[in-house]
């Protein structure tokens, strides 16, 4: 199915201008509506307040961060006019962005978001904010997230794409919300990535690792080439490796993580490919 309503976080970072690019070009591809979601409140920026009160006012505060959000959502507003979309739709949320993508994520088809900045990439959703953005999004509304790295500009349809494959939910759950994006992409490269290609006890095991998800795709009409890979590094690592080899244009991937607390634990994988990754990314959880 198409996606027919794309969410996109709208800010007054340099990366805006890919993010809302990338979302624009889907919008169109797909006559979806577009949402662009602002937000004029951080955790850290009421943290910041509470320590400097006395030198703060705080209606004069949380002015300024209104008329940041006002500023970022007349940017979204006026790239979506310049690249034609029809249908688009502006909120200002007085919460926390990641909580706010993913409320509103959860009643859409896509959620698109930038890289994530500097910090800790591991854990996200403490009380210093979320240097993950994309995985928490992912995690908190079930919805699939593109996230549009800050260098490597933003999407292009009819190029290579890189599926990271394995038999559980996640993966499952990217490679579904993915196909309208993979049936634009000249071809697809499955990978299959293990430090050893062996039965685990208790675990689900394919005759031939990516052969049957190979066929799956092909019955959607892709073009599909299985890359059975095997890494002594890190598995995030070889991804993105086998993404740069192939010029792939988009790469695939389960989101994986729990939740612990006001935190989100991200696994190796997934806080790999979103510390190093230079190319868009759609992940689930």
């Amino acid at each position: 199915m198409p996606y027919k309503t794309i969410v996109v976080q709208a800010d007054c970072d340099a990366s805006a201008a890919d993010r809302y690019r990338t979302a624009a070009m889907l919008a169109r591809q797909n006559r979806a509506h577009l949402v662009g979601v602002a937000s004029a409140m951080h955790p850290i920026w009421l943290d910041r307040f509470q320590r400097r009160n006395d030198q703060l006012d705080l209606d004069s505060f949380l002015s300024a961060l209104e008329s940041e959000a006002t500023k970022a959502l007349d940017g979204f507003l006026q790239a979506a006019r310049e690249h034609e979309v029809e249908s688009v739709e502006t909120r200002c949320v007085h919460d926390d962005m990641s909580v706010a993508l993913a409320l509103q994520a959860t009643h859409a088809d896509l959620a698109v978001l930038s890289r994530p900045g500097s910090g800790n990439p591991g854990v996200i959703g403490s009380a210093t904010g979320s240097p993950a953005l994309a995985a928490m999004v992912a995690m908190q509304s079930g919805a699939p997230v593109l996230m549009v790295p800050s260098i490597g500009g933003p999407l292009h349809a009819g190029r290579p794409a890189v599926v990271a494959w394995k038999v559980c939910p996640e993966a499952r759950r990217a490679l579904h919300f993915s196909l309208p994006l993979l049936r634009h992409a000249s071809q697809v490269h499955v990978a299959v990535v293990a430090r050893k290609f062996e039965i685990e006890p208790g675990k689900p095991r394919e005759r031939e690792p990516g052969g049957d998800i190979a066929l799956f795709l092909a019955r959607h009409g892709l073009k599909v080439e299985v890359h059975q890979l095997e890494t002594r590094g890190e598995v995030g690592e070889t991804l993105l490796g086998l993404a740069d080899d192939v010029h792939a244009e988009l790469l695939v991937m389960g989101c994986y993580g729990h939740h612990r607390y006001r935190e989100y634990l991200l696994g190796g994988v997934t806080r790999d490919v979103l510390t190093h990754a230079t190319l868009p990314v759609l992940m689930a959880h």
